[in-house]
């Protein structure tokens, strides 16, 4: 008796241990949507703190490893100098 029920909660601790490895991988997860909103963002930053008039995002966001700490995205626009005028 005492063995059936260590055969029947050895595999319920293993079903256990997979249903929540099974959950807990999911919210690791994000969404396109999620995505999206970020780069959005990103674009939105870039361009702002780049400070160029007509200033227009020219390639995707790329993404760099978390260790590296930051994104790269390519702009286009006019720099304004001072002693110039330009359009």
């Amino acid at each position: 008796m005492t063995l059936k029920y260590s055969i029947f909660f050895k595999y319920l601790t293993i079903l256990g241990f997979v249903a929540g490895s099974a959950m807990t991988s999911v919210t690791f997860g994000s969404s396109e949507q999620a995505w999206n909103k970020h780069d959005q963002e990103i674009k939105v930053a870039c361009i702002k703190a780049s400070q160029l008039k007509n200033a227009k995002t020219v390639s995707n966001v790329m993404l760099f490893d978390d260790r590296v700490g930051y994104s790269a995205l390519m702009i286009q626009g006019k720099y304004p100098q001072a002693h110039m005028f330009s359009y």
